[in-house]
């Protein structure tokens, strides 16, 4: 079962609030309070421009930065997400997309000021690498298998980005140098014309999310295997966009939002124009037909939003991606007339919202794939899966002082189940992962599960078999050495055991720990390792659940940890 550890980052919700906090205090406010031409500044604008607003910028742009990097550096260890290839060009762009995003932090100006000659010329490399940067990420969700559909909605929200990015160069470039043959009135004419392209994608980013994104829902509430035929799948991507729209929460959240944004801006147009240019860069346009589609796009974003929000998972982590997206790609329009450049704050929000939307439709799919690949193995009753983790607790209690473990905890796509004992002295935990009570996943660990790459690798492949001709396939052992371990764990004894009890992988951290994973989607066969067709039989009695190859598995993973010098032989052993 995929374990996603962006979905226990809690800087990601954090950081929307302060960006919502940012707009509301540091973007809207400040244009209701600053004076007017030829007025003093009153001690409530000072306060808000000097103080308070410059305090929520500079936090919310720390705070993003240290959310850009942490997703950064998970993705590009997650070996589940981009190939290893984009991983390896994805580290280099971060090494100076980061860097340069720092400094334009710290150069940053705060509240209605000019900016900074030192953002200026940080400027142009700034555009380049968050270029450099949103291509790479978008390339690498593109390339890896997936639904079409929420890769093209990526490559629509894409668009925009870089769009803006250039146009924000142009603007740097316009306000640095005056001093150029035409007029600066004429410059500001020619750039603005860039941006409201832009601004024509995304006025109708409404339309195009929920026709593009919504289908993620139909991904990861799949049961059984996946439709092979193109009516079937068309039937999958409707049911998506029905359990959204029919959906009671979500339906109610989008229409009471286009509701009252409708009736402001109809009771009053002049503070709605106001609040959406100065928060959003948009200029609204009147009560008319115009006005009536933008209030269509709003429902159909917050139904979309709300829809993907209402379900646990990788639909949850697509609408915060989408969410910061949009808002940045929004704030990267900011008009030319303010003579104002776009803060480095949206473009590490831009880059957040790129990697958690890209790593949220490649979980929608490998949860999508897990069902499919579920359907094979049988179905085994809760109460029958509990009577079996419990024998396995009283197999693994071997003296008095070693008390076992169970823990069920609920996943976004099933269960996981936990248990924690005592295997000839050492500790050792298992985690199964299930789901629609079928068996995804089988992990054992024997001292520290390390995230980094193993020093020892061991898989057993098949070879021959029906694809080469061969009457029988071959089961061979490939093995990958970092450290130089197999001549002390490829004993003679210890290789024969692993080519008929090993089923999987094992992964080794010389002296710190060893791991065990069997993955239905690597082609493992459960049932090789734990007899599920017997727990899923009502003929075997309650009394007498079978354990299977676990039992014979522990004590080849407990000697090859004793090798590999992370568990100590007991003193009674040899």
């Amino acid at each position: 079962m995929r374990e996603d550890r962006t979905e226990s980052l809690p800087l990601l919700p954090t950081l929307l609030l302060l960006i919502l906090a940012e707009l509301v205090v540091h973007r809207i406010g400040l244009q209701f309070l600053k004076p007017e031409v030829l007025q003093p500044e009153t001690e409530v604008f000072r306060l808000f421009n000097e103080g308070i607003g410059p305090v929520v910028f500079f936090f919310a742009s720390f705070i993003a930065l240290a959310c850009c990097a942490w997703l950064l550096v998970n993705v590009i260890l997650d070996d589940d997400f981009l190939l290893v290839s984009w991983r390896i060009v994805l580290g280099l762009v971060s090494c100076v997309f980061l860097p340069v995003a720092t400094v334009g932090v710290l150069v940053s100006t705060a509240g209605l000021k000019a900016p900074s000659r030192s953002l200026l010329e940080l400027h142009p490399y700034l555009n380049v690498s968050f270029v450099t940067m949103a291509l790479v990420v978008a390339s690498g969700t593109l390339l890896r298998r997936g639904p079409v559909l929420p890769k093209l909605g990526l490559v629509y929200l894409l668009a925009p980005l870089l769009l803006f990015a250039y146009f924000s160069d142009r603007t740097a470039r316009i306000i640095g140098d005056l001093a150029a043959t035409r007029s600066f009135y004429q410059q500001l004419r020619d750039a603005a014309l860039y941006p409201r392209y832009g601004l024509v994608l995304l006025s109708a980013v409404g339309l195009w999310s929920f026709v593009f994104l919504v289908p993620l829902i139909g991904l990861v509430e799949r049961e059984g295997r996946a439709p092979t035929k193109a009516l079937d799948r068309l039937v999958e991507v409707l049911r998506g966009y029905g359990r959204a729209v029919f959906e009671i929460g979500p339906l109610v959240t989008a229409l009471v939002t286009a509701l009252v944004f409708g009736l402001f801006m109809k009771l009053s147009y002049q503070t709605a124009v106001k609040i959406v240019e100065a928060g959003f860069a948009y200029n609204l346009p009147s009560p008319s037909a115009r006005g009536l589609l933008v209030v269509a796009s709003i429902f159909l974003f917050t139904l979309t939003v709300a829809g993907l929000a209402w379900r646990p998972g990788p639909t949850r982590m697509a609408a915060v991606g989408l969410v910061a997206v949009v808002v940045a790609a929004f704030r990267l329009a900011q008009p030319l007339h303010d003579l104002r450049l776009t803060a480095p704050l949206y473009y590490l929000l831009a880059t957040v919202g790129l990697l958690v939307l890209g790593r949220a439709i490649a979980g929608a799919w490998d949860l999508a794939l897990e069902a499919d690949l579920a359907s094979a193995t049988p179905q085994v009753e809760n109460r029958r899966w509990r009577r079996f983790l419990d024998t396995l607790a009283a197999s693994l209690a071997q003296s008095p002082s070693a008390l076992p473990r169970i823990d069920v905890r609920a996943h976004h796509a099933g269960e996981i189940s936990l248990v924690e004992g005592e295997w000839r002295g050492a500790d050792l935990s298992m985690r199964f992962g299930r789901r629609s009570r079928r068996l995804l996943s089988l992990t054992i660990v024997l001292g520290q599960e390390m995230d980094d790459r193993a020093d020892w690798t061991a898989t057993l492949a098949e070879r021959g078999g029906q694809d080469s001709g061969a009457e029988e396939s071959e089961r061979r052992l490939e093995v990958h050495d970092r450290v130089l371990l197999s001549d002390r764990l490829l004993q003679e004894s210890v290789v024969e055991r692993l080519q008929e009890t090993l089923r999987g992988r094992v992964d080794i951290w010389h002296g710190l720990g060893l791991r065990y994973r069997a993955v239905g989607h690597w082609s493992v066969d459960l049932a090789d390792v734990i007899p599920l067709a017997q727990l899923a039989s009502a003929e075997v009695e309650d009394d007498d659940v079978p354990l299977g190859r676990l039992l014979a598995l522990c004590d080849l993973l407990y000697d090859m940890a004793v090798l590999a010098g992370i568990q100590g032989p007991k003193e009674d052993e040899p």
